[in-house]
């Protein structure tokens, strides 16, 4: 294809998908004015704006409501102080198997150690704001020469998706900025002499470059989709499974700045909730508490105009006062003709205020605040974001937050399948085509690798079932002292295993089945030695009385013989 006709075909693909995303864009707005300011971006030249865009705000309770799900989402899904995932064979049965076990872990510890080294986790927070603002975020991962791969987030407003057949998002353009220093830095490219080729930048760059002012802005459109050329069999870029175009804005953009391919596709997308075919996300905290947001502002207003009635009366005055040179003080001065006449002098309040509508206002802005709260799951995400795991017990979880563990439990599970398997896949990939994996076990040849989530939310999930595993156990301990062929019925191994997992306690803390199998038989051993070390003394004095029974006469009137004929029922052997 020829390039100008690529990048019409990618302007063409665009526009269709803007209009998609157009019907949300009045919801963001409202959402970005009262809850999540900054965080949006319509248009390129919204960049590096410092003006004020808090003044719709009066009242915080939302804004601090939405950080605390932030960092709850963050601190309870993918926490960098604690691992949030394992990864274990398609196989249950050889999750315990000691070589595929210890591939496993090294592989994990080396995925979250690159993780570690990038800056994904201070991207991630922004994916989980965005989703709990606007229900849909996305951030770019790609190649990194030095941390092997880097994160970008991308603002709401500067991006649209689209979907496949299956519903997931395989498709994504976005508009950015970039100076001219970055265009040339990103994508420029030098001839055999050293010199800067120019074939692939518009004029409008050249001319920039040339006269020095390389922090001048240019649009950038970036488009990552299906790639209709796609090659399995071919190692080029460009005959990957996902074509990555960037190209200049304007009517100068003849050429594309670069084109690439992709394995994965390098955009992770996060929704919160997604509606049979919808692309964006339908629902979110944001979405769902900004009535209340929006009247807990008007309720603030209203609260200040009565304190301000009450302190700041207005006042009436009688005509004849007009020009008596009246002390009036702030607030205002209404002149009653006839006022005197009425047996009223001096001055007088317009209206008595109503003292008690100031506590009424503030008790129904109470109830509000506590809405909003609810609705962003504040008091749920703070125990997740200062409980240590190992501290909070199951009948905590179960008592507490058992029934908005299980209202979020959808949305987890969307971001299983949005964001967390793309972007294990990604990344485990990435650190595989750098050799940082040790070879697999050929036990695991031709299999699928299974992804555990272990984060502290998944863990609170899980919490809940772990009480029934306890209420089984002391069922059953119970049972035994009635009838102690009761545990005969309990598969210990497997429940021991069962509930490590649901506590995501380290994998290496529980033995695995060959080392049970090893020890058990040291042990046989070693108990069977000591029976027959203690079976020896006795041995040894059977071999005694022995000795000394055939040195006795058998013949003859002897404590023997009469010892052996009582014995017998008295028979006598006396010759």
């Amino acid at each position: 294809m020829d390039e100008r006709d690529l990048i019409k075909q990618l302007q063409e693909h665009k526009g269709l998908m803007m209009t998609e995303r157009s019907s949300f864009e009045a919801h963001w707005r409202e959402i970005s004015k009262f809850i999540s300011t900054r965080t949006s971006r319509y248009q390129k030249e919204d960049r590096n704006k410092g003006g004020s865009m808090n003044n719709a705000i009066i009242n915080e309770t939302a804004v601090l409501a939405h950080r605390t799900l932030e960092s709850g989402m963050m601190a309870g899904m993918s926490s960098p102080a604690r691992p949030w995932f394992s990864l274990g064979p398609q196989d249950p049965g050889m999750k315990t198997f000691g070589p595929v076990k210890d591939w496993l872990d090294v592989v994990t510890k080396v995925m979250l150690q690159a993780m570690g080294r990038s800056n994904l986790y201070t991207v991630l927070p922004k994916q989980w704001g965005g989703i709990g603002a606007y229900g849909t975020a996305a951030f770019g991962l790609v190649d990194d020469e030095k941390e092997i791969f880097r994160a970008y987030p991308f603002p709401i407003g500067s991006f649209c998706i689209d979907t496949n057949d299956r519903m997931q998002v395989d498709g994504c353009h976005r508009e950015f900025s970039m100076t001219v220093r970055q265009l040339i830095s990103r994508f420029g490219k030098k001839d055999a002499n050293g010199n800067l080729r120019w074939d692939n930048f518009s004029t409008a760059v050249k001319n920039a470059y040339d006269k020095g002012s390389w922090g001048q802005w240019f649009g950038v459109n970036h488009a990552i989709e299906i790639n209709p050329d796609y090659n399995p069999e071919s190692l080029h870029s460009k005959d990957k499974k996902y074509r990555s175009v960037y190209y200049e804005d304007g009517p100068d953009n003849h050429k594309p700045l670069s084109v690439m391919g992709y394995s994965d596709f390098p955009v992770i997308t996060s929704r919160w909730h997604v509606n049979g075919e919808d692309v964006y996300g339908t629902r979110s905290p944001a979405m769902d508490a900004l009535g209340s947001v929006k009247m807990i502002q008007l309720e603030e207003r209203r609260k200040y105009q009565i304190i301000d009635k009450v302190w700041n009366p207005a006042m009436n005055a009688d005509a004849s006062m007009r020009n008596s040179g009246a002390d009036t003080l702030p607030g205002a001065m209404n002149y009653v003709q006839g006022m005197a006449m009425n047996g009223n002098t001096g001055m007088t309040p317009a209206y008595t205020p109503d003292y008690n509508s100031i506590a009424i206002i503030q008790n129904d802005i109470k109830d509000v605040e506590a809405r909003i709260r609810s609705t962003f799951f504040a008091d749920l995400m703070l125990m997740l974001a200062t409980s240590d795991n190992s501290q909070m017990t199951a009948r905590e979880v179960e008592e507490r937050h058992s029934e908005k563990l299980l209202v979020l439990g959808p949305m987890l599970e969307q971001q299983n399948d949005d964001t967390f398997d793309p972007l294990i896949d990604t990344i485990f990939n990435k650190c595989n085509d750098r050799g940082l994996f040790p070879p697999p076990p050929e036990e695991l040849d031709g299999q699928q690798l299974r992804v555990e989530y272990i984060s502290t939310m998944a863990q609170a999930q899980k919490l809940i079932g772990v009480s029934a595993v306890e209420r089984f156990v002391g069922f059953v301990g119970n049972m035994a002292n009635i009838d102690p062929q009761a545990v005969d019925k309990l598969n210990t191994d497997e429940t021991i295993d069962e509930y490590g997992i649901m506590l995501g306690v380290n994998g290496n803390l529980v033995n695995n089945d060959d080392d049970v199998l090893e020890i058990r038989t040291q042990r046989a051993q070693a108990q069977q030695a000591q029976a027959a070390a203690q079976s020896v003394p006795a041995m040894a004095h059977g071999a005694q009385a022995a000795k000394t029974l055939s040195e006795i006469p058998s013949g003859g009137d002897t404590a023997l013989t009469r010892m052996l004929a009582q014995a017998q029922g008295g028979v006598n052997y006396e010759e």
